[in-house]
């Protein structure tokens, strides 16, 4: 059972570092959005996909060093939680299982913080985005051709003549 104990620890301690990373990258995230710089955004974005990738990943093994702990114990199911499982264990597990806890709480409820925050900068940038777009559709009726390369009106253009001569 020692060895099932020691790998629920290990994967939780992996899970807490995880959770660490991503409340990094939401913060980075967010001041990018701050600052409107959209390399930096795409570049935490791409980060976090990653992330959340691998944490769904470990999920799996998570699970099963899980189930094989509360099978031991012969937990029904609304009793197969991590409390119930420090309240079980033996040390040193339990000294280890409820430190693990502590870890994940702290960083789950900070990064609640920084994702609310984040809501509410990307509502804010979107709405920027949004009244640009309407902008822009009042000109999507214009003929672009009339333009050269360097946005200045070509002088090919038909043109009534502002004056008549006497030719008329």
């Amino acid at each position: 059972m020692d060895d099932a104990f020691e790998r629920l620890c290990a994967v939780l301690t992996d899970e807490c570092e995880r959770q660490e990373r991503l409340l990094v990258l939401c913060r980075d995230q967010g001041e990018a959005a701050r600052q409107r710089d959209i390399g930096d955004l795409e570049d935490s974005t791409a980060a976090l996909d990653g992330l959340i990738r691998e944490t769904v990943e470990a999920e799996t093994a998570r699970d099963s060093v899980m189930h094989t702990v509360v099978d031991h114990f012969g937990l029904p199911p609304e009793r197969q939680t991590l409390t119930e499982l420090i309240l079980l264990a033996p040390e040193p597990w339990s000294s280890r299982l409820r430190q693990a806890q502590r870890r994940l709480r702290a960083v789950l409820n900070e990064l609640r913080l920084v994702v609310r925050t984040n809501v509410s900068v990307f509502r804010g940038v979107l709405r920027i985005v949004g009244r640009s777009v309407e902008y822009l559709e009042q000109f999507r009726g214009l003929d672009a051709s009339v333009y050269d390369a360097a946005g200045v009106e070509s002088i090919h253009l038909e043109r009534e003549p502002a004056l008549i001569d006497q030719k008329g």
